[in-house]
């Protein structure tokens, strides 16, 4: 594993390059210990190539975690999801202490992002992005957007990433070939 380290004065953060890092995503957040379960949120596609692969991972490293879906695409990117995601949430009795991973792409990642911030007044959450975009995308930033009324807008509130994992060749046409991972930690 090799280690770069981002200089941002306090908001510093090491990144760690390595391989197979997506199925080893339990036992690093059982060691973070960032939260006590975790709501994996994926659009339907991502979740059926990798919320297996995820969920066993946090299972045998016995950190407890739920799978909610959304629709695929730009389109979902809009506070009616966000509206349903939260309500999900709280359906299923997450509360502060709880966080979120977002398993996919850039949509994803603004989502749950989003998500994290407004639900209980801000949880946590981990970026598990599975595209290169969404890799580049979930290392820098930390204003989530959102789709309203068909203009771009990025939320103001500032967001509590704790992790992103980023394995470059987990999108669906690289599937066959070797992999690296990227972890970032702020």
């Amino acid at each position: 594993m090799k280690t770069v380290q981002v200089g941002l004065d306090e908001r510093s953060y090491p990144i760690m390059i390595g391989s197979g890092m997506l199925a080893e995503i339990g036992p690093d957040l059982r060691a973070r210990n960032v939260a006590k379960r975790y709501g994996v949120i994926a659009d339907e596609y991502v979740a059926r190539l990798y919320g297996d692969k995820v969920l066993d991972s946090l299972g045998q490293a016995s950190v407890p975690a739920e799978l909610i879906t959304f629709p695929r695409g730009e389109a979902s990117k809009n506070l009616q999801i966000i509206a349903s995601l939260a309500s999900e949430l709280a359906r299923r009795g997450f509360d502060r202490a709880d966080g979120l991973i977002a398993l996919g792409g850039g949509v994803t990642g603004d989502i749950t992002g989003f998500l994290a911030s407004i639900y209980m007044r801000g949880i946590p959450f981990v970026q598990a992005p599975t595209s290169l975009l969404a890799q580049v995308d979930s290392s820098v930033g930390g204003r989530p957007g959102s789709i309203f009324r068909r203009v771009r807008t990025w939320s103001v509130l500032s967001i509590s990433r704790k992790v992103s994992i980023s394995t470059p060749m987990s999108c669906a046409a690289c599937r066959n070939q070797s992999s690296r991972a990227v972890w970032l930690k702020s």
